[in-house]
């Protein structure tokens, strides 16, 4: 059975700009490496990747390129209802930003063991089910 990994927007921004040249390699290599997992990004990721690429300047078109190849590699989870509510209670119990807690919420939802993120606690354990891991730390 293969795991089941949630990305983090930071990941995909890394993986799309040569800002940072050296996040943006370690971003390939770890996307390159789940290579026989199932991967989920969800609509919010959607969302703040286009956010954060308009800020650098990327073309409507060229985000509109990325976003269509990401959604052919990887599962997009919607967020629901029960997601907003799901990531309410993750943020009293953790006290993580709204955001980050929605984030988890999306990840627990799509019954992932990983969330692949550099903006929570590497290593964490959320639910005795889901890992934080941040690439930039291995």
């Amino acid at each position: 059975m293969s795991d089941k990994v949630f990305i983090d927007t930071n990941i995909l921004v890394y993986a799309s700009l040569l800002d940072d040249p050296a996040k943006h390699e370690r971003s390939i290599l770890f996307l390159d490496g789940l290579k026989g997992s199932t991967v989920f990004i969800s609509t919010q990721v959607m969302g703040e990747l286009s956010v954060a690429l308009l800020k650098h300047q990327v073309t409507e078109d060229r985000i509109i390129d990325i976003l269509e190849q990401i959604a052919e590699k990887f599962n997009v989870s919607a967020i629901t209802l029960d997601t907003v509510m799901r990531a309410w209670k993750v943020k009293q119990k953790r006290h993580f930003s709204y955001w980050d807690s929605l984030i988890v919420a999306s990840a627990l939802d799509s019954d992932c063991t990983q969330l692949v993120s550099e903006d929570l606690q590497d290593g964490q354990i959320i639910d005795r089910k889901l890992r934080i891991v941040n690439p930039f730390t291995l």
